[in-house]
């Protein structure tokens, strides 16, 4: 994944964590891997060039966001929600994807039938990937999925992105904090002002140097 300042790739099956302080880049750089916003960089998902240039192109290709803002309609029950997200699929998949996110979210089956503005903070988040990965994509991109979030529902959502990388799906979660990171994520690379500046895959940097140098985590 490139831009003209940044260079990153990431092995399928992997979790990697983006991160960085405010203003940094991270939700820049996942909103345009998503289409959301132009950038003149290139993509290669396994070795094919793709080009994002809008959200329906990215997730043809198999790129996937769960913003920070979750995005989510909270008018809507949660199972409305879900056909939202499949909305790019074909109609005969649909009941098959929905059943898969229930599945893989029981708190979500057992309220599928309720607003969503009337889940919790977790099981919000929880919906908001669930539509995320309506289209199975094969690059999930998770910006500030912490946020407003307890150590609990933390814990469910590095979960579901472990089930993901065992089936091969490569996750990248952009996030400011990176306690909750710590020994979760198979790659740490830290972004200042739009640029690469600590990325524990290269030779002689560990997880815990990079962490060290650039955060004050006890």
């Amino acid at each position: 994944m490139c831009s003209s300042d940044l260079s990153v790739s990431l092995a399928a099956g992997t979790i990697a964590g983006l991160v960085g302080t405010n203003g940094a880049g991270k939700t820049t750089l996942v909103e345009a891997l998503a289409g959301l916003i132009p950038s003149s960089g290139e993509v290669y998902l396994e070795g094919r060039a793709v080009k994002p240039s809008s959200p329906r192109r990215a997730l043809q290709a198999g790129i996937a966001l769960c913003p920070s803002h979750r995005g989510i309609f909270y008018r809507m029950t949660v199972l409305e929600n879900l056909l939202v997200g499949g909305y790019s699929i074909p109609r005969r998949s649909l009941h098959e994807r929905v059943q898969e996110q229930l599945d893989r979210f029981p708190a979500l089956a057992a309220r599928r039938d309720l607003r969503a503005g009337q889940l919790s903070g977790g099981e919000s988040q929880q919906l908001a990937i669930a539509r995320a990965l309506m289209v199975r994509p094969r690059i999930l991109l998770l910006d500030e999925p912490s946020r407003g979030l307890s150590p609990a529902a933390i814990e469910t959502v590095l979960a579901v992105a472990g089930d993901l990388a065992r089936t091969g799906v490569a996750v990248l979660i952009a996030d400011q904090v990176v306690d909750w990171l710590h020994e979760r994520v198979a790659r740490l690379l830290i972004l200042a002002n739009g640029r690469l500046i600590g990325d524990s895959a290269v030779s002689g940097n560990s997880f815990e140097e990079i962490v060290s140098r650039y955060f004050d985590l006890k």
